[in-house]
């Protein structure tokens, strides 16, 4: 055996006995494990469904953790990019996600496919046949395909039958962390009785203070009137890492009786929308700020919570005191703690919550019409019962509607519908509903429905129909007519659009459709040379790509030859 082969065996046979649990399940690396994301740990409108591995670069070889049969396999330009799935014989589901290329045999078969398909992208189901793999076999290399913001290896383990993702730490390998997380700000919501915060400039924070290595504690007593939630801020590391992760559970003592107790270890896919009714949207959106609410609103079904008294509201009587505990406990048991008391107040003024107009109840149907507006909300759109301000403002001569304020994080989307008899029937088609927000504009998929053009927006904020008739734009990289290609091995396009974003693309070498890669970080179409680039004779490239509003874009390039 070849030294450096005898190295790497070593190599992973020393990872996996060091952090990996008794089972047969290897590490999809044979690098050093360091993670950059933890399972569950919270994003801007989701929860992590899975572990990040540290590659550092592309490239790396990646392999099956387990026997089993390759599932699904994913290309797009979105999501997880190129992705793989195994399903395990003990019921569970290995995903390897962001992929750079899969082994030479899946690859060859995906591009075969994608070729008689004519498609740049594929999602595809197999059967349990076609592709058995074995434990520690190589299945692809490590990339930055999808939404990643660098090389890494996203990896989930699933529950087959459900594809719920479930927590991989402890049960399927252990990760060095010895680190306590830390405990940062308490915060206070005063609280309607429908949920509502009244005015957020009126939550407090509170500077948590670090006593020992695992225990904090506040200056002070606190004074509370009415009625009231909490919420903390916190971060947690792990040994040799910079990033910040999530917490597998929080607990809520009140007079030592658990109030709050909420667990991290299984996720499911369809109620992800949930993570900003339990991290405050308001503190994302303004501060940047991880804040979680120890109470849980009414129209959250996260499958999270082991108990809740009360959903985590509390009162306590004038003269009367509480001592609370919060518990905060990472993925590895590492636990922190926060001890302080909180002594009931004589007053409290009402009038903000009684003075609340517009209030729409969750678990309600709502239709609002106006001379040129229709506004849908479904019942369970949004969280709690939420003061809901509709306005309407004239810019430009245009109608432009305010919805509600940005910081209310709606769970389904908000059909809205303005009015288009009255614009020019020869652009009507480029036309959308864009949402305004800080002067950003951004494009909301639409359609024309009679006389109005509909969209659903998953925010909210201040909407108006606007125009694309801006074709995007293609530009050659890395070639012209008189390029030596002979050293080459792809062609390489920029392409970009300025509003309404790229919904198509397409190359063609002598008008036969060939196999593109679009890498959207970087505005890069490519074609890597095959056995469709004709080398004995001369050809020409062609690109065409779409927008979302169907504005058209072409490229041809002049007769070329190696």
């Amino acid at each position: 055996m070849h030294i450096r082969t005898i190295f790497l065996v070593i190599f992973a046979s020393f990872f996996s006995d060091l952090y990996s649990q008794p089972q047969r399940v290897r590490f999809p690396l044979n690098n050093d494990i360091l993670l950059a994301g933890h399972f569950g740990e919270p994003r801007q409108n989701h929860f992590h469904s899975g572990v990040d591995f540290k590659t550092f670069k592309e490239g790396l070889a990646v392999y099956a953790i387990n026997d089993g049969f390759v599932s699904r396999i994913v290309v797009a330009t979105y999501g997880y990019g190129l992705a793989l799935y195994i399903n395990h014989p003990d019921g569970f589901t290995s995903v390897y996600a962001h992929l750079s290329k899969f082994n030479t045999e899946i690859q060859n078969f995906i591009i075969k496919e994608m070729y008689d398909k004519k498609l740049n992208f594929i999602d595809t189901i197999f059967n349990d046949d076609k592709f058995t793999v074995k434990t520690g076999q190589i299945i692809g290399y490590s990339g930055n395909t999808g939404q990643s913001d660098g090389p890494h290896l996203h990896f989930e383990i699933r529950k087959t039958k459900t594809q719920n993702p479930l927590n991989p730490a402890g049960k399927f390998f252990n990760f060095l962390d010895n680190i306590p997380p830390e405990l940062q700000n308490l915060y206070v919501f005063p609280i309607c009785d429908n949920f509502v915060v009244p005015e957020y400039n009126n939550v407090k924070k509170y500077k948590i203070h670090k006593i020992s290595e695992n225990n904090y504690s506040l200056n002070g007593i606190i004074t509370i009137t009415g009625l009231f939630a909490l919420g903390i801020e916190y971060l947690d590391r792990m040994d040799r890492s910079t990033n910040r992760f999530g917490a597998k559970r929080v607990r809520v003592f009140q007079d030592e009786k658990i109030i709050y107790d909420y667990v991290m270890e299984e996720l499911v896919f369809e109620k992800q929308k949930n993570k900003n009714s339990v991290f405050d949207y308001y503190q994302l959106l303004y501060n940047k700020r991880h804040v979680h609410k120890l109470y849980v609103e009414p129209n959250n079904d996260l499958n999270v919570f082991e108990k809740v008294l009360n959903h985590g509201l509390i009162y306590i009587e004038p003269n009367r005191e509480s001592k609370f505990k919060i518990v905060v406990i990472d993925f590895n048991g590492n636990e922190s703690v926060l001890n302080f008391t909180i002594r009931g107040d004589f007053s409290h003024d009402y009038s903000k919550c009684n003075q609340m107009e517009n209030v729409i109840k969750w678990n309600e149907n709502y239709l609002f019409v106006f001379d040129d507006a229709r506004i849908e909300i479904d019942s369970g759109t949004f969280f709690y019962d939420v003061p809901l301000r509709i306005e309407k403002k004239i810019k430009s001569g245009k109608s432009h509607y305010k919805i509600g304020e940005d910081y209310i994080f709606p769970k389904k989307s908000v059909c809205l519908c303005l009015y288009s008899a009255d614009l020019n029937p020869q652009i009507l088609n480029k036309a959308f509903i864009a949402r305004n927000h800080n002067n950003k504009i951004s494009y909301i998929k639409s359609e024309i429905h009679q006389s109005y053009i509909c969209a659903n927006s998953s925010l909210l904020g201040e909407f108006f129909v606007s125009f694309d008739t801006v074709p995007p734009l293609i530009r050659p990289k890395n070639f012209s007519a008189k390029t030596n290609l002979s050293n080459f091995s792809f062609f390489e396009f920029e392409i970009s659009d300025n509003l309404s974003g790229i919904k198509n693309y397409n190359i063609y070498i002598n008008d036969k459709w060939v196999l593109a890669e679009y890498e959207p970080k970087q505005n890069r179409l490519r074609y890597y040379f095959d056995e469709n680039l004709p080398k004995s004779q001369k050809f020409t490239i062609k690109v065409v790509v779409e927008d979302s509003v169907g504005n058209v874009s072409e490229y041809k390039s002049e007769e070329m030859s190696f």
